[in-house]
């Protein structure tokens, strides 16, 4: 587990427990607080998932992630070019 799915974890857990503090005490804004950092705990785990599952593709097929970075910086920079015409 890389840092930012830790960061996550304890984002959305402090969420959690803020949203159900909001609704047991009935302050609406602090419910919203609480969902909003939930949510965004969840996708702060996901992505720093994403990005460890990235970084150890390229560890095991380094040339596979090239060549699949250089295919895509082609197609990028075609669509631009093909933008500017």
């Amino acid at each position: 587990m890389g840092r930012h799915e830790v960061e996550g974890t304890l984002r959305e857990a402090a969420g959690r427990v803020e949203d159900a503090t909001g609704a047991l005490i009935g302050d609406a804004g602090l419910q919203a607080r609480g969902k909003a950092r939930r949510w965004a705990g969840k996708a702060e785990a996901e992505a720093g998932e994403a990005w460890d599952e990235a970084r150890s593709f390229v560890v095991r097929q380094p040339l596979a992630a090239a060549l699949l970075a250089a295919t895509a910086g082609f197609l990028l920079g075609a669509c631009w070019m093909r933008r500017r015409d």
